[in-house]
């Protein structure tokens, strides 16, 4: 009878302690199943905002190339008028903000906010498809290395022709010295008469950010059209997401 009494116990005891583990499985897997879910809630949140971002990236690239565009047309304008033989202005106020236009480019590269977050927080990972991370890196590294170049040659002409620029205007009434930005003033015949016997001095910088100008619409351009294709990669993998 003790025997019976002690294997019933022992079976009971075996009982309650596979029903505890079974409840830790299942418990365990809806809290897996959870989490999942919770992870994929994440990740396409992440990759909704990474496509709002990347569209705003084909937009500004566009915007930046039209810049480009518009700034290398004034500073053909302006070499064009240094190559005749003699000082012929049609429009002061066109011919004078030219001139200035040569140092008025800065630097172009907005920090990724989405993509930043994914890297330093580690929540890359929750982004499942390798490939797509692979494509997302050559993306944003491709923008960065653009405009680290931007950033020292080119950057450097335009901070020494901006130098240049203010020269001229040394002659000018304080007052107007002091508004050398607005375009709508015209300075005196001095400042004219400046600008053309030093034309020499800066006709390289000038031809120099007409070239940098020119190559920079050619990576702005690449540029947008990586933001279009990586923005094509995203709507699909943003519809396998469940």
């Amino acid at each position: 009878m003790e025997q019976n009494k002690t294997g019933k116990y022992l079976k009971y005891a075996i009982g309650e302690i596979v029903l505890v583990v079974i409840g830790i499985l299942i418990a365990l897997s809806i809290n897996n199943w959870n989490q999942k879910l919770k992870n994929r809630g994440i990740e396409q949140a992440y990759i909704n905002r990474l496509i709002k971002e990347v569209e705003k990236d084909t937009s500004y690239f566009k915007d930046i190339k039209r810049q480009f565009d518009f700034k290398e047309s004034k500073i053909i304008r302006v070499i064009s008028t240094w190559q005749i033989d003699n000082l012929r202005v049609v429009d002061s106020l066109q011919y004078i903000n030219d001139f200035k236009s040569a140092g008025d480019i800065n630097s172009w590269y907005i920090e990724p906010v989405t993509w930043t977050q994914l890297i330093q927080t580690g929540e890359l990972k929750l982004i499942r498809d390798k490939e797509l991370i692979d494509k997302l890196f050559d993306y944003y590294n491709s923008i960065k290395k653009v405009a680290d170049n931007f950033n020292q040659y080119p950057m450097s002409m335009n901070i020494r022709a901006r130098e240049q620029w203010t020269e001229p205007f040394v002659q000018e009434a304080y007052e107007n010295f002091n508004n050398i930005g607005d375009l709508k003033i015209i300075p005196n015949a001095n400042v004219f008469e400046k600008i053309w016997r030093n034309r020499n001095k800066y006709f390289n910088d000038y031809a120099a950010i007409a070239i940098i100008c020119k190559h920079n619409k050619t990576h702005m351009n690449n540029l947008e059209v990586s933001s279009k294709n990586i923005l094509k990669i995203l709507e699909i993998y943003k519809r396998t997401i469940k």
